[in-house]
């Protein structure tokens, strides 16, 4: 109450000057206050220097340089067969624990001083995987969800095209979008058992534009389904001898002739007839089993080359344990192409087809090429069309791999003429 008395009775002048000199002393204060922290700052980094004993200082350049950092210099790029055949990619137990602990401890992730090498560091050779594996959840959440509710069975075959087909052991299809959302359950339901009748899906394809499915059973039954509506357009139940199962199926660039193998060996072609509304299917024995089981077929798709002249022809490659065989089914069944096949019991016959780019003086040819496998040779055949209308198959190479061969698929490539040919981009397993 006395300072606020004063207040009001003091004179604007007497005011200014009294906040004058309070400032000032506050300056005053603040300025020791500053001074006395930096002398205690030098006092104990004086401390520090005198208790820490001398080291060699690091030195580091002011760029990322290959010495530095033991960046090795690539000059030939590795190909993707010499990553596949190397023998040396193994890691060491104690490399995965150190890489282990530098994912999990800063400490652990410097540099060591003496040899300028991160710690923990995996050897050259190693290169990592050449695929990618992506877990589908929702469709494999959806399978087990419908096995143990429905008792649809476990998954025994698959198909993928612009939808995912999955066959069951209780002969049921569920057929997945691309989104991984269920969209059919194709099959009956009885009790519980699904479609048992015809036991379980051994065999799936889907057509090109992904409007039909066909499967084959266990039992030897094939159904066809339509994928727009759900339903069943044929059940097929006489189309070769009963009681061998149907272990292979495949659509022909022709939307009316399908082709299948069955557990003999033999191989037959049907045709999809539909008069009056009334559906068809008439089948014919193209290769018996009696000359040799047939393992592996594969027919030649031309959809995406409609001008080539092969079009006309509908190319198919089987399969036997002894030999390869490539037969037209056009207007006459005709036999192109064998070749002897050699390898152990321990391995199968493997086909794929795949498109060459050749670059000629002409301009650009694109033919299709077979590639068959067994064991640890892989063979590449080039079927083109002359100009007299004849087709001609021409040998391109043959390679015999360090390892045996499991898998085959073969992607498009370009070569050129006028080096050797040889077609790349095989992916071996």
């Amino acid at each position: 109450r006395g300072l606020r008395a004063r207040i009001k009775m003091a004179s604007p002048l007497q005011l200014s000057v009294a906040l004058d000199e309070s400032l000032r002393r506050s300056t005053e204060n603040l300025t020791e206050l500053l001074a006395a922290t930096e002398t205690l700052e030098k006092s104990a980094l004086e401390n520090i220097e005198a208790e820490t004993p001398e080291e060699d200082p690091l030195e580091f350049s002011p760029e990322l340089g290959d010495i530095e950092f033991d960046l090795p210099i690539v000059e030939d790029v590795p190909t993707l067969e010499s990553i596949l055949s190397e023998e040396s990619d193994v890691i060491d137990s104690a490399d995965v624990q150190l890489v282990t602990e530098q994912r999990g401890s800063s400490k652990q992730a410097s540099f060591d001083s003496r040899s300028n090498r991160p710690v923990g560091r995996l050897p050259r050779s190693v290169h990592g995987s050449v695929l990618k594996t992506v877990y589908m959840k929702g469709v494999s959440k959806q399978m087990t969800e419908t096995a143990q509710r429905l008792g649809t069975g476990l998954p025994t075959s698959m198909s993928v095209r612009m939808v995912i087909a999955i066959g069951t052991s209780r002969g049921l299809v569920l057929v997945f979008e691309q989104s991984q959302a269920l969209k059919w359950v194709l099959g009956e339901l009885r009790d519980g058992q699904g479609s048992s009748q015809y036991g379980a899906i051994s065999a799936l394809d889907i057509n090109q534009d992904s409007s039909r499915l066909l499967c084959g059973h266990a039992k030897g039954q094939l159904l066809m389904w339509d994928l727009d509506t759900g339903r069943c357009l044929r059940t097929i139940t006489d189309a070769h001898p009963p009681g061998y199962a149907v272990i292979q199926v495949q659509f022909t660039d022709d939307p009316t002739v399908a082709l299948f193998c069955d557990s003999m060996g033999s191989v037959y072609v049907m045709q999809f007839k539909r008069k009056l509304g009334i559906r068809s299917t008439e089948t014919k024995c193209m290769f018996s089993g009696s000359h040799g089981e047939v393992c592996t077929m594969a027919s030649l798709h031309m959809t995406l080359f409609e001008k080539h002249p092969l079009n006309q022809h509908s190319l198919v490659a089987l399969a036997t344990f002894s030999k390869v065989v490539l037969l037209s089914i056009g207007s006459r069944l005709e036999v192109l192409f064998t070749h002897p096949l050699k390898g152990g019991t321990d391995t199968l016959p493997l086909l794929d087809w795949f498109f060459v780019i050749i670059q000629t003086d002409e301009g650009r040819v694109v033919d299709p090429v077979l590639a068959f496998a067994r064991s640890n040779v892989v063979m590449f055949i080039q079927i083109s069309m002359a100009p007299d209308k004849q087709l001609v198959i021409s040998h391109l190479k043959t390679v015999t791999l360090q390892y045996k061969v499991a898998a085959l698929k073969v992607r498009h490539c370009w070569q050129d003429c006028r080096e050797q040919c040889a077609p790349a981009g095989a992916l071996v397993c």
